[in-house]
Order: C-alpha cells, then sequence, then structure tokens
C-alpha cells in the first residue's frame, strides 16, 4: 500500500513539472522600453512589401530619404524623446561619433519610434542636447505618424525589432553601397570600439564609380544631404 501510494505521489511531481515547464516554454519574453527588443508584434512590421528604401521627416520639417545618402557611409538607430535614460546615453555615443567622423562624412540617422509625440518640432529640442547638426544628424519621425511604419522600417531595412517606444540598443552601420555591415551596443566599450574601427575603415574606402555628384570644396560634410534632402 505504502509503496503503491508513493507510485502516485512520485507521478503526480512529474505531471506537475512537465506543465509547468510546457508553460514556461509558452510564456513570451517581455520587451523592455528604451532597451533590447525580446518580443514585440510584429503584425505592422510584416504587412506590405518589404522596404529597401524609406523616407522620414527629420528636426527641421523636411523630408529624407534614403537616396540622400547613397554613395555615403551612415548610421541608423532607433530612440524616443522622452526616453530617460538608455536613449541618451546611446545618443551621446552617436555625438561622439558625430564629432570624430561626422567632418569626414559620416551621416546619422536616428528614428523616433514614437511618432505620436516626437514630431519635427519635438525633435528639434532633442537635437538640441547633443547640439546636433542637422546637416549631419537627422533625428527622424514618420511623415503621417505611422508607428507601424517604423516597425516596418527596423523589420525590413535594418533586421532589427521595434515597437512603440520599445527598440533595440543597436546602431547599424550601413556602407557606401546601401548595405548594413554590423550592428553594435555602443553603450558597450568593446562593441562601440568596433563599430568606430568600422566607420574608419568604410569612411576611408573610395566612394562608388557611379557617384558623380559634384561636391564643392567649400561645403561642410553635410552639406550634399541636406541640400537633397529639402528639394
Amino acid at each position: 500500500m505504502n509503496r503503491l501510494l508513493l507510485f502516485w505521489i512520485a507521478a503526480a511531481l512529474v505531471f506537475a513539472g512537465v506543465m509547468i515547464l510546457r508553460s514556461a516554454r509558452s510564456e513570451p519574453d517581455t520587451p523592455v522600453a528604451g532597451n533590447t527588443v525580446a518580443a514585440v508584434s510584429t503584425e505592422a512590421a510584416t504587412s506590405g512589401p518589404k522596404l529597401t528604401e524609406f523616407e522620414l521627416l527629420d528636426q527641421t520639417g523636411q523630408r529624407v530619404h534614403t537616396d540622400s545618402v547613397k554613395g555615403r557611409v551612415w548610421t541608423g538607430s532607433f530612440f524616443f524623446c522622452s526616453c530617460p535614460s538608455t536613449c541618451y546615453n546611446q545618443n551621446m555615443k552617436i555625438a561622439e561619433l558625430q564629432a570624430e567622423y561626422g567632418p569626414q562624412g559620416l551621416i546619422s540617422m536616428s528614428i523616433t519610434c514614437d511618432p505620436g509625440n516626437d514630431n519635427s518640432a519635438a525633435l528639434a529640442r532633442y537635437a538640441a542636447r547633443f547640439n546636433a547638426d542637422f546637416r549631419s544628424w537627422k533625428f527622424l519621425t514618420p511623415i503621417d505618424g505611422d508607428v507601424g511604419y517604423v516597425q516596418r522600417i527596423g523589420n525590413d531595412f535594418f533586421n532589427v525589432m521595434v515597437g512603440e517606444e520599445t527598440h533595440t540598443d543597436r546602431v547599424m552601420v550601413v556602407d557606401r553601397q546601401g548595405k548594413v555591415r554590423g550592428a553594435f551596443s555602443v553603450l558597450k566599450p568593446e562593441q562601440f570600439a568596433k563599430l568606430r574601427e568600422l566607420v574608419a575603415e568604410l569612411i576611408a574606402e573610395s566612394p562608388p564609380a557611379e557617384q558623380t555628384d559634384p561636391q564643392p570644396t567649400d561645403a561642410s560634410p553635410g552639406d550634399a544631404v541636406g541640400d537633397q534632402a529639402s528639394s
């Protein structure tokens, strides 16, 4: 009788353990606002044809298309203005990149994932905190305030997951051919060092042969992008 009772107790414990394990495996990860995305809804990110280019509004209210950075080395990242710490620290690292490589032609595109609040005026105020030159550092928001479009940019163009006020903490580096060459967690010193090395390497490469637009010798590195964006 005791052996039979022990058998059933053991069987019940095994069954309970299996159910707990199955429940843990099926429970989705929780995304962290302002940090690396663990899981977000991809319904908006996967609707429509895959994006190979995009157009947004910058902090001056001008349209910026990816065509404006053809033949240029640039970085892409996601943030939102009300993010209390991670976004600010991430953008401080981008400010370092701009100080070092902006004069050499680096363009940075920082895209808000809170377009309902971050219009061009809000982005201009935020950009001023970093003394950002609008010609080489673009703070961007969707033209129609559609956060789903931002999700698609993250998913299709950069291969990272983005949600409303939820984003990756990585900064992506795009080469002169428009190919994403790496994604780096800039708040980690070793990752930021690798990003700097890659940017330096890509800037040192010759522009593609098809880039024939003349560059004025007395223009600042961001002038060409600024002019094209405002046309």
